[in-house]
């Protein structure tokens, strides 16, 4: 019988943020509005989500490993320092980039002003600490009111950004919509902390949890910054239009970066506590999404050309050579070494995958922008990526004895790989 649990739910809310991004961005190529006005926006999200989304996932990846073994009136302490902590940061982190506008105007981007940017900064000091609310629900197995919230925040910020343009206004009123409606999220965060949370500003138990969250918060910062590296060389290199054809074709298939990344994130306490039934978990599940993702991602691959310009616009027809690339992304998203190693708290390992794999795709990017162009990029990205999974893999393998197949089913992995690669090959040189 299907069981409706945390994993599930989480699955269904990191969905209905992709989904929503997505709409967001066919919806304003359908708004009428220019390139260069979604590439602000555009701009402005990376600039956002390149100083904040690395120590935001650290935090709440190490509340995931380090909360489930405190006894119950600990937690709700510990609740309380983190959100304290996480609300201070985000405040200076927001007025931090306000005071290096300049700084990261001329090095992000080839633009000589940005507007809407005050906003921005606004957005980000209220809006961060209400990334707790869905971990909060993770752990207490609360997967219905996780999808609620996912419907109100990802559906709301869908319409406070459109419903503007739509109407004939600026781009600023969209981002006085997202403040207000941070606002309210952010109301939503204190009447859950009301109930988990309790006031204790004795801050050393943060210590031991910060030697959890350290290692994963630099592995996602050397690891991850690299998406928004990628968007900053293109910058560079290429105009705001051509910005807003990658970002809009930089995307891994949405329904398996929801399944995969929520799966991965809900099972580490599991793994924490429960290593074998945390193993045959993600094996178990893994192997039920191998053949509809793989199979979505592969007559996606092969209809994109046509598709692209029907989706969005004739403008971004070239965004689908980017979306295919990035479909191969699925071979090694699929396998989940990381989830293990974070579970178990061995996070050394990871921090040196991540700074390989950032080099890899660094001097990959630089060599193969020019004679590719866009594609040379995320070329780059889905060749890294596949290296850091390996080198997790052999960790795993021969320093803590978990062999692959204790959490893949490798045979029906190795045929969805070959069916995957067939259809690019297909695609780059038939279709």
């Amino acid at each position: 019988m299907f069981k409706f649990d945390a994993v599930n739910g989480f699955q269904v809310f990191v969905l209905l943020r992709f989904s929503f991004a997505i709409l967001t961005s066919i919806a304003m190529a359908k708004s009428g509005i220019s390139l260069p006005a979604i590439g602000i926006y555009e701009a402005l999200m990376l600039i956002g989500g390149t100083f904040t989304f690395f120590w935001m996932t650290g935090l709440l990846n190490g509340l995931l490993s380090y909360y489930p073994k405190l006894e119950r009136e600990n937690q709700r302490h510990f609740v309380f320092k983190l959100f304290f902590l996480i609300l201070i940061m985000s405040m200076a982190v927001g007025y931090l980039i306000w005071i290096s506008r300049g700084w990261i105007t001329t090095n992000m981007t080839n633009l000589s002003h940005l507007p809407h940017y005050e906003w921005l900064c606004l957005w980000i000091a209220i809006n961060l600490p209400t990334f707790l609310i869905e971990y909060l629900y993770i752990l207490l197995n609360r997967s219905r009111w996780m999808v609620l919230f996912g419907i109100y925040s990802f559906g709301g910020q869908f319409l406070v950004v459109i419903t503007p343009l739509l109407l004939g206004y600026s781009l600023e009123v969209s981002f006085v919509g997202l403040f207000i409606l941070a606002i309210t999220k952010f109301i939503w965060l204190l009447i859950l902390l009301y109930s988990e949370a309790r006031i204790h500003w004795r801050f050393t138990q943060l210590f031991p949890y910060f030697w959890i969250a350290l290692p994963i918060i630099i592995y996602t910062l050397v690891g991850g910054v690299m998406s928004y590296i990628d968007g900053v060389i293109i910058m560079k290199y290429f105009d705001e239009s051509q910005f807003a054809i990658y970002r809009n074709g930089a995307r891994e298939l949405p329904l398996s970066m929801a399944l995969l990344n929520a799966m991965s994130a809900a099972l580490i306490p599991n793994i924490s506590t429960h290593l074998t039934s945390g193993l045959q978990q993600i094996k178990h599940r893994t192997r039920n999404l191998m053949y509809p993702l793989f199979g979505i991602s592969i007559v996606l691959m092969l209809i994109s050309e046509w598709a692209y310009p029907l989706v969005f616009s004739a403008d971004f027809a070239s965004s689908a050579v980017i979306f295919n690339i990035y479909l191969l992304i699925l071979i090694s998203r699929i396998l989940l070494p990381q989830t293990i190693l974070i579970g178990l708290k061995k996070t050394n390992i990871i921090l040196y995958a991540s700074i390989t794999e950032a080099m890899l795709n660094l001097g990959l990017s630089l060599l193969l922008i020019q004679p590719l162009g866009l594609g040379g990029v995320a070329i780059a990205t889905a060749v890294a990526f596949m290296v850091e999974k390996l080198i997790l893999i052999l960790y795993n393998k021969y320093t803590l004895n978990i062999q692959l197949s204790a959490y893949l089913d490798i045979q029906r992995y190795l045929v969805c790989t070959i069916l995957l690669i067939t259809s690019f090959l297909v695609w780059q040189f038939v279709v």
